[in-house]
């Protein structure tokens, strides 16, 4: 019996993947793809802002022959994230810059930042779903357990895959 519900697949993934250009790049059009054949979905949704250049979805969802969402937030209040990388001068989180940091290792948060994003992002979706039956979510790794439960609570059916 088929599930009624409409279908969110999730595609959790490092950001700097989704920017065009990105050595990732021939992956994750590889895996949108697949889900979005073996899902028949409609629509292509990413978590990104227009502050952070263009992205590999936005040009290959119209390829695909799928609509396009940026499901991203702005960057100020109440969404305003610290700068990740510890290693980065710009870094603003809970440890003070620190050029000798490992390059790789990223805060998360803050948490109320983090939250109202992911109730931005989950308004965004469902109103972007209301003409889809099925669409992909592209969205930071940070955010799939969290996001899954929030999408799965207002009623849609959700997989997530992590692209790793």
């Amino acid at each position: 019996m088929n599930d009624p519900r409409k279908k969110i697949v999730i595609l959790a993934i490092a950001h700097e993947c989704q920017r065009l250009g990105n050595p990732g790049n021939a992956k994750l059009e590889e895996c949108v793809a697949y889900l979005s054949r073996k899902f028949k979905v409609q629509v292509v949704m990413e978590e990104w802002t227009e502050e952070q250049g263009p992205t590999l979805a936005a040009e290959l969802a119209p390829k695909l022959g799928l609509q396009f969402a940026k499901i991203g937030t702005p960057d100020d209040e109440p969404f305003r994230t610290c700068w990740p990388q510890i290693s980065h001068p710009a870094h603003d989180g809970t440890l003070p810059y620190d050029p000798h940091a490992p390059s790789m290792l990223n805060e998360y948060g803050p948490l109320d930042a983090e939250n109202a994003r992911e109730e931005q992002m989950v308004r965004s979706i469902r109103k972007k779903m209301e003409d889809c039956m099925g669409g992909i979510f592209i969205v930071g790794i940070a955010h799939t357990h969290s996001l899954h439960s929030k999408l799965v609570s207002m009623g849609f059916d959700v997989t997530s895959y992590i692209a790793a």
